[in-house]
């Protein structure tokens, strides 16, 4: 008797043991990694998110496979027509750049469905892949939830993935105290005061008070701005990318801070003017008429001068090219000689482009923009004609 109860203990022990084993190969056939990033986690304000994930073998996603995202209850997704097309990608290994997947896509409640239209669309082991999905609402209340994410193959083979999503309260304050110097034309310094329960801090920075707001970050180009982020309260801003300054022209700078959930609201914007070097006087005077072809061109600036790039120097006859080069340039302390043999009765434009000159005074402190035009004397019939007197006034298209 005792034998049989041994083997019928043995037994069930054994049907356990392969039950498991059973159910634990289907929950984690080809494991599925997932991280969900977004650009704001805070109760009822929209977020940029974005959701990684790789797989450890080959996947078959032709046509009729698809890719789904199950929000919080509580989410509202608001991703636009346009942006679908584009919502599911993977990194392409040859050239480390992120590949389209055709498809079309829907929203059911808070899920969203991409359905994949591609031929025979192989991904091999452990490449990345992503759901890019801009304007997600989310949901209205602080707390841990889920999201989960579904991979549907085209044999029919579902894999799923399910991560937690914390929700929370960005801080309330605004940072005070935003104090900012021009430094020289390429860079602003900036510092403000702390925010109590804030971990990082972002700048903004516009040519406009009310609008077309970029980060106030260095090497931008080679960041995801929207996670770029400050972890001390200033910055020495030197626009050294497409986000970059000019010189002598008013921006705008904002400033908010956040921490891991998102940020608070903006500080009123304040201006600066980066440093330049001005234009005091030319030699002939803007739109002055009748003068003498022999007299040279000059500019009069606020302080010495190196010419520094004698190519963006030009005195072309209107509406033709430059007749300058670098021979007949010449600067004496704060005044730039042009020597160039005019025509009679003839229409010219000087132009001074951008970064053409540098102070001797402050380093990196650079011209903008001038442009003046004028028209020489007529051709004399006699030794009495009478000639333009010359003239002088401020020709900075910055105003500067």
């Amino acid at each position: 008797m005792m034998n049989r109860k041994v083997k019928i203990i043995v037994l069930l022990i054994i049907l356990s043991f392969t039950c498991l084993v059973w159910v634990g190969t289907a929950s984690a056939q080809g494991p599925l990694s997932l991280e969900v990033r977004s650009s704001n986690y805070v109760p009822g304000e929209q977020g940029n998110y974005m959701l990684f994930f790789q797989m450890d073998r080959t996947l078959e996603l032709s046509v009729s496979a698809s890719v789904y995202a199950d929000f919080p209850h509580g989410y509202e997704l608001f991703t636009k027509e346009c942006d679908w097309s584009k919502a599911f990608q993977y990194l392409n290994p040859n050239s480390q750049e992120w590949t389209t997947v055709s498809g079309y896509a829907a929203i059911e409640g808070s899920r969203f469905l991409f359905n994949i239209t591609e031929d025979n669309l192989l991904l091999d082991p452990n490449i990345q892949m992503r759901l890019v999905l801009s304007d997600v609402l989310n949901g209205p209340q602080s707390g841990v939830f889920e999201l989960s994410l579904t991979l549907l193959e085209t044999n029919g083979n579902s894999i799923s993935k399910t991560v937690d999503v914390v929700l929370g309260p960005s801080p309330a304050e605004v940072p005070s105290g935003l104090a900012l110097t021009a430094v020289s034309s390429l860079q602003v310094n900036a510092v403000w005061g702390t925010v109590a329960g804030a971990d990082r801090y972002q700048l903004f920075f516009s040519s406009e008070v009310n609008e077309n707001y970029q980060p106030a970050c260095n090497n931008c180009s080679s960041l995801n701005t929207e996670e770029w982020y400050l972890t001390t309260p200033s910055i020495e801003f030197k626009g050294n990318d497409y986000t970059g300054l000019e010189a002598g022209k008013t921006y705008y700078f904002k400033v908010r801070a956040g921490n891991q959930f998102g940020y608070g609201p903006f500080s009123q914007p304040v201006p600066v003017t980066t440093l330049s070097v001005k234009l005091l006087q030319t030699l002939p005077a803007d739109k002055e008429t009748k003068v003498l072809i022999k007299n040279p061109v000059l500019a009069l600036f606020n302080q010495k001068v190196n010419v520094v790039n004698p190519n963006e120097i030009q005195v072309a006859e209107l509406p033709y090219g430059s007749l300058v080069d670098s021979s007949q340039i010449s600067v004496e302390e704060r005044t730039v000689v042009i020597a160039v043999q005019f025509e009679y009765d003839t229409a010219y434009q000087v132009v001074f482009g951008e970064r053409a000159l540098e102070s001797t005074v402050h380093a990196a402190v650079y011209n903008p923009i001038f442009r003046w035009t004028f028209t020489t004397e007529a051709k004399p019939e006699s030794s009495g004609d009478d000639h333009g007197d010359g003239g002088g006034e401020d020709h900075s298209d910055s105003g500067g």
